[in-house]
């Protein structure tokens, strides 16, 4: 009773996050119209060269190994790349396998992983439409189908395959789904003579067109065509771990809780996957905020250097404590060793605008970066007020700098604040 619950449960938290309409992709093309007329001289190129790669890959695969390099090199040509841990899968010792069923190519993909056979349910093929099966999968890797009366053949061939050590790969998927938000309800296909069953995870993408692989009612023909006319298709294959019946589970019962177990499981990775781009993200942003700010704090006080602005900013987060902590020597830095070159060459510069411009001001009041008091406040009040003036002082002459740098300075904008009194 408890084990039931715990499915019940566990379906129930899978179901309700999305509605089914999730579950399939019910169009095609996602992507611009525009960018696809553009591709599409070279992708119709492309779909006439590798549609006899592909025949010559159909009459290759009865002479090559399933898992030979050279078959993964032509299925690479034909535009299908597959992501995996191949070094893991080589030595994955499993008998039974379950993954979830995202296209027609999915027996093929985890047989040029491992040699393997893939047990196909009666009820699937006759949930899809008539002769809407692919003909070429059978060539490419081994198929075990059941009979429609429930019974035999199909049962002896796994058995016998079992005990020959050679995987069994099962899609108990009614229908195929796009294997980003859940999965579709199981059927008790799989057999009835292993108990310990590993979990695989497939995925799909495609760059450059947003492209469904297979979508809702879609022809084999034509989900052959996109594979064959868009520059790739990446398969993503993931190890979801084991799972082992328990005694008092029925097989009805274990196929429920392998269902809940790959979908919270592959909830988690996609949870994952957003965490990570949101860090990524935000890391971003906050690394050209910071480069941002010490920027406008180098104008200030170009006399410290850039990363030492930078790492004080990452602290404070903040231009005016950077500059306060600067100024009161929180912050240690070596003077940059041009700085002395750096002035005279802004003092010679400062002359020549000077004369051009016929301003009141002295140069060596404005380009002075010494922004020391004359004399220590003997009070805590006359202390923060000439704090003040030197920040007024050193903002001032900074705006002063980046107006003469960009040819936008004029008399009353060069006064000083004690000028301006004056």
């Amino acid at each position: 009773m408890s084990t039931n619950q715990e499915n019940s449960s566990l379906n129930n938290q899978n179901n309700s996050k999305y509605p089914i309409e999730k579950l399939f992709d019910l169009k095609r093309i996602k992507s611009s119209h525009l960018w696809l007329t553009l591709y599409s001289p070279l992708g119709l190129c492309l779909f006439i060269i590798r549609f006899f790669i592909f025949l010559y890959v159909l009459f290759v695969s009865s002479i090559l190994p399933h898992s030979s390099t050279v078959r993964r090199s032509l299925f690479f040509i034909l535009g299908i790349s597959i992501t995996v841990d191949e070094e893991y899968f080589r030595k994955l010792k499993a008998k039974f396998l379950v993954a979830n069923h995202i296209s027609d190519l999915d027996p093929v993909i985890l047989n040029l992983l491992m040699p393997c056979a893939a047990y196909v349910n009666s009820s699937s093929s006759r949930s899809s439409s008539a002769n809407n099966q692919p003909c070429y999968i059978s060539w490419l890797c081994r198929i075990l189908k059941r009979d429609d009366d429930g019974g035999g053949d199909g049962d002896n061939n796994v058995y016998e395959l079992s005990t020959k050590n050679i995987p069994i790969v099962c899609f108990p998927e009614q229908s195929k789904t796009n294997g980003r938000f859940g999965l579709f309800k199981f059927t008790s296909c799989f057999y009835h003579h292993d108990s310990l069953v590993h979990m695989v995870f497939l995925q799909t993408k495609r760059p450059f067109f947003n492209v469904s692989i297979s979508p809702l009612g879609g022809h084999w023909l034509a989900d052959l065509f996109w594979i064959l006319f868009l520059p790739v298709t990446i398969f993503k294959v993931k190890h979801l771990g084991t799972l082992e019946k328990e005694e008092t589970e029925t097989f009805e019962q274990f196929l429920q809780r392998i269902q809940s177990v790959m979908a919270i499981e592959n909830r988690a990775g996609n949870n994952n996957r957003q965490k990570q781009q949101q860090q990524q993200s935000t890391n971003k942003q906050n690394g050209l905020k910071i480069d941002e700010y010490s920027q406008k704090v180098k104008e200030i006080l170009p006399q410290v250097p850039l990363n030492v602005i930078k790492e004080d900013i990452a602290i404070t987060n903040n231009i005016d404590d950077t500059v306060e902590r600067i100024l009161n020597g929180v912050v240690k830095f070596e003077p940059e060793p041009q700085q002395q070159q750096q002035q005279s060459s802004s003092s010679v510069n400062d002359h020549s605008i000077q004369s051009t411009l016929n301003t009141n001001i002295k140069i060596s009041a404005i380009d002075n970066k010494n922004f020391a008091a004359k004399t220590f406040g003997k009070t805590s009040s006359e202390r923060v007020s000439s704090f003040q003036e030197r920040k007024e002082q050193m903002y001032r002459m900074a705006r002063i700098r980046y107006l003469r740098k960009r040819g936008l300075v004029n008399n009353s904008n060069l006064l000083l604040p004690q000028q301006q009194q004056q």
